[in-house]
């Protein structure tokens, strides 16, 4: 006797479609991103922009709240994909 799971109850087909969908999401690739904070002062993650880009993985944001005086870009990305963004303080021009 051959069994259609469909007819064999709806119980039985919604836990076989949860199942097969949890397998998917533990396979596909996590879609989130670090913020990675550079601040001279020491009140980030880094010191350093390029010290962020290293430790920086594709998909990650580099937020520069102050960069050192000699941090001026020349940066080397290595094929990263990376959002690099700078924090402007309120009232600036």
């Amino acid at each position: 006797m051959t069994r259609n799971l469909y007819l064999a109850g709806p119980r039985r087909f919604v836990s076989l479609v949860s199942a097969f969908s949890l397998v998917i999401g533990l396979l596909a690739p996590s879609a989130r991103a670090d913020v990675l904070i550079v601040d001279s002062s020491g009140a980030g993650d880094f010191l350093r922009v390029q010290h962020a880009i290293n430790a920086a993985a594709s998909g990650d944001v580099i937020l520069v709240r102050q960069p050192g005086a000699t941090d001026t870009g020349g940066w080397v990305l290595d094929g990263k994909a990376l959002t690099i963004v700078g924090d402007v303080p309120i009232g600036s021009p």
